[in-house]
């Protein structure tokens, strides 16, 4: 009996995140080029109430560069609690120089643990208000939330302060995740404090790392 009911949960669970037809063939669509066909899907999966047909219609909107209706379906898709659409409308707001609102609807989704947007904020408080306690704040968060590219961007940020030993640290982390910016830091810093070997190594390590990367993308 527990067995039946085990393989039911799963099936429950299967079912609630597997995507819609509809959605399958939007996506099918969008990866062919077929912008025309790939919209239709997508707003049918939205009348059919799919969860994730508002922000996915909004992405694709904003992709399209049609911004009025991105913010229109990516804002429906965030009030509903869709931490992606929450996070794409930070991209949208972002890109317009809406920083407040950027920050807002990251923050939205960063609250309830979705890692891109709290690297998003981190990204944001640096760049556009140089930021760096606000910074350093969320790249930790996002470090604690998984993102090893927020590993590599507080090494970044200790850099810019001049901190190099913290810098040199979470750089190693990082690529030691196989990160290759955080390869590339190191070996620049190894090369600009007179240190060969290690500049040699990282150097190596990113080269090694980007074959990789190029024939894993050809299978």
């Amino acid at each position: 009996m527990k067995k039946i009911i085990l393989f039911l949960m799963l099936l429950s669970v299967t079912a609630f995140f597997a995507a819609s037809p509809e959605i399958e063939k939007a996506y099918s669509y969008e990866d062919q080029g077929d912008m025309k066909n790939a919209e239709k899907y997508y707003k049918l999966a939205y009348e059919k109430g799919d969860p994730d047909a508002a922000g996915d219609l909004g992405t694709f909107y904003l992709n399209e560069k049609k911004m009025t209706l991105a913010e229109k379906y990516l804002k429906i898709a965030s009030d509903k609690g869709d931490n992606f659409g929450s996070y794409k409308l930070g991209n949208l707001y972002e890109h317009q120089g809406k920083y407040d609102l950027a920050i807002k609807s990251y923050k939205a989704a960063s609250d309830k643990g979705y890692v891109e947007a709290t690297y998003g904020l981190s990204l944001l408080y640096y760049k556009q208000y140089k930021d760096f306690p606000n910074a350093e704040k969320y790249a930790k968060l996002s470090i604690d939330q998984g993102s090893v590219s927020g590993i590599s961007f507080l090494g970044t940020l200790y850099s810019e302060q001049e901190n190099n030993k913290l810098a040199e640290k979470y750089w190693k982390q990082a690529a030691e995740k196989g990160e290759v910016t955080s390869m590339y830091n190191l070996a620049k810093y190894y090369d600009e404090t007179n240190q060969p070997k290690l500049r040699d190594k990282y150097l190596i390590m990113a080269e090694k790392a980007l074959d990789s990367a190029e024939k894993n993308q050809k299978k």
